[in-house]
């Protein structure tokens, strides 16, 4: 491996080191793995770094209590423990959610083959929003009482979708469901969103620059958007300030 390789890889920081020990172990000793496809190289490997970097979290937090923290000293630090970690899972979730379903977009316009291997599941952002929400957003403006039960939907469809490959599958998920794949997207990279401006108050910095906020739904010109709800003057939402608008 060349020096700027290694240099590359140092710059992502641990977790980036991590997965280019990786490559460099599986270079060396000529494993053979299966090929995937070239449109989902890129995500995988942010799903690899989030999930590398929620491992290391939770082992720095596991062996700060073991040094004789106790966490249980008083009611607020463990709350702020408990509020870090539940933000971690959460955010690495939602990522993780939208590889899936950016997957399944591009499935149904014809630009890949394959799934992402990842199973949608918003358990972990069903439970900070339920246990924290009110406690991060003592404001709000309207939104408050139809970020829950989105959740709840989106968990529910999550499931069917977990057993979806085909573009006519999409196709009929699409018209049976009041949210389309599109409008499930759109959500979830919302709620990504949302939680954005939490990260710098609740996370070290070390493990903030893992997460993007985005800030529209990601879409290649050219692709279809089938929205049945997320929809203005007749035409698909793509950024999530007008979602925010919409749930106020």
């Amino acid at each position: 491996m060349s020096i700027e390789f290694w240099k590359i890889a140092a710059s992502l920081g641990v977790p980036g080191l991590a997965l280019a020990v990786f490559y460099a172990l599986f270079k060396q000793f000529k494993f053979e793995l299966p090929r995937v496809n070239q449109v989902w190289a890129g995500p995988i490997v942010v799903a690899f770094i989030a999930s590398v970097t929620f491992i290391i979290y939770q082992a720095i937090s596991y062996g700060f209590s073991n040094e004789g923290e106790n966490i249980n000293s008083t009611n607020e630090e463990a709350i702020d423990r408990d509020l870090a970690e539940s933000l971690t899972s959460s955010l690495h979730e939602l990522e993780t959610n939208l590889v899936v379903l950016n997957s399944l977009s591009a499935i149904y316009n014809g630009r890949a083959d394959h799934k992402a291997p990842f199973r949608l599941d918003y358990s972990e952002s069903m439970r900070f929003f339920t246990r924290y929400f009110d406690l991060v957003f003592p404001v709000t403006y309207g939104e408050a009482e139809n970020l829950i039960p989105f959740l709840s939907v989106l968990n529910n469809a999550g499931s069917e979708l977990n057993s979806i490959e085909t573009k006519s599958q999409i196709d009929g998920f699409n018209k049976r469901r009041h949210l389309s794949v599109d409008d499930i997207r759109l959500l979830t990279g919302f709620y990504v969103y949302y939680l954005d401006g939490l990260i710098e108050k609740y996370l070290p910095m070390e493990f903030t620059y893992t997460y993007d906020p985005h800030y529209e739904i990601y879409s290649v010109k050219g692709d279809e958007l089938v929205m049945n709800v997320f929809t203005l003057d007749g035409e698909p939402v793509k950024d999530y300030g007008t979602v925010l608008g919409l749930l106020d």
